[in-house]
């Protein structure tokens, strides 16, 4: 077990602020009827300025609005 933590540390993971992070989740959670934790993706690919591949199209649909060209889904890729 302690291999399998001291191997995890050993990536590069990059850290969120949660403060701003919940709060864009659960702005684009509510104006778009749509579920917190599919929201929270988005959130982050926002903040982050990121792409969002997803293979969910509700989902999908939410990225699409918030985040335009920078909503990949999963069957184009």
């Amino acid at each position: 077990m302690l291999a399998r933590v001291s191997a995890l540390r050993s990536f590069d993971f990059d850290y969120v602020v949660s403060a701003p992070l919940m709060k864009a989740t659960a702005t684009i959670a509510c104006s778009h009827g749509h579920s917190p934790y599919d929201c929270l993706y988005v959130a982050a690919a926002l903040l982050e300025d990121a792409d969002l591949v997803t293979a969910d199209a509700r989902q999908y649909e939410v990225a699409q609005a918030i985040l335009g060209e920078r909503a990949v889904w999963l069957g184009d890729v």
